[in-house]
């Protein structure tokens, strides 16, 4: 059985019986772990995005409008940035969506 449906088998089953502290405890810890991966990836990206704001003067937002907008170029160091700044932004999702954050703006 593949894990999203092992996880909707133990969904259905706490729906209908309840859980007990050890299964909670389990389910934090899960999230637990997957969150301290997230932020380390975030930390180590923005790490990296950090160093070509500094380079280029630039906040790494306003460069991915300027890039999207064609006013930068096609020089290797705008794609390696903007595929730095899509990886974080991917993250900060995957961080939102663990937090439960994601449900707030919905």
């Amino acid at each position: 059985m593949a894990i999203l449906e092992e996880i909707q088998v133990l969904e259905r089953y706490i729906e209908s019986n309840g859980t007990d502290i050890f299964t909670e405890q389990a389910i934090k810890k899960l999230i637990s772990h997957n969150l301290q991966k997230e932020e380390r990836d975030l930390s180590e990206v923005m790490g990296k995005l950090k160093r070509f704001e500094e380079n280029y003067n630039m906040v790494s937002a306003k460069f991915h409008e300027r890039f999207h907008n064609g006013e930068l170029g096609d020089d290797e160091d705008f794609f390696t940035w903007d595929a730095l700044f899509e990886t974080s932004k991917r993250i900060i999702a995957r961080i939102d969506l663990l937090l439960g954050e994601d449900k707030l703006r919905e």
